[in-house]
């Protein structure tokens, strides 16, 4: 069986020009990055929220607020607990497909970078990662960067379609496990803080 999810996100670019731009966890050279509180990799992010509406459930929002209050930043991990929830609902990524909308950066020259870093999140090997991009050929008004995402899960735990995910079903649980998650993040940057010193 298999759940097909689809996810957007939009930022616009920042007023900052030395604010780095990320796309998809890849560092684009020489452009302007996002505007946003975490480090505004808005391709991590409609990722996120497609893996969420595969599984019936809209919770990006709520951990990817909570962890950039935590000061985490980073978007790879906001992609850690979305595939988390997955794997722990008894899914697994079976492939993703991105479609850019976006006037700069060109996205060929990443396209490689991109895909080996969108696999490596999600599990998946990059010929399973696809990503195409349109510049909107003048006809658009567009001043963001909005990408559109399509991720398919594929089960591997059951095969009872009327199966409850049950993955954090109420706040309690959510938070807890985002607590959890907090600790383990925590944990690793002590450790290599330590080994750096």
């Amino acid at each position: 069986m298999f759940r097909i999810g689809m996810g957007q996100d939009s930022h616009r670019f920042a007023a900052d020009p030395a604010r780095p731009l990320l796309l998809g966890g890849v560092r684009v050279a020489d452009a302007r990055g996002l505007d946003g509180n975490s480090d505004a990799d808005v391709v991590l992010h409609a990722l996120c929220r497609a893996l969420e509406q595969a599984l019936g459930e809209d919770a990006f929002s709520r951990y990817a607020d909570a962890l950039c209050a935590q000061g985490v930043a980073d978007s790879r991990e906001y992609v850690k607990v979305a595939r988390s929830r997955v794997e722990a609902a008894g899914w697994r990524v079976n492939n993703v497909g991105l479609t850019i909308e976006a006037r700069t950066p060109k996205i060929e020259p990443l396209r490689v970078a991109m895909k080996q870093s969108v696999a490596t999140l999600v599990g998946i090997a990059p010929d399973a990662v696809g990503i195409n991009a349109t510049s909107g050929e003048g006809m658009t008004l567009m001043r963001d960067f909005v990408p559109h995402l399509a991720a398919m899960l594929e089960d591997v735990v059951h095969d009872d379609p009327e199966s409850t995910l049950g993955w954090c079903d109420d706040q309690t649980e959510f938070e807890f496990g985002l607590d959890l998650l907090l600790e383990g993040i925590e944990r690793r940057r002590a450790t290599e803080a330590a080994a750096a010193g």
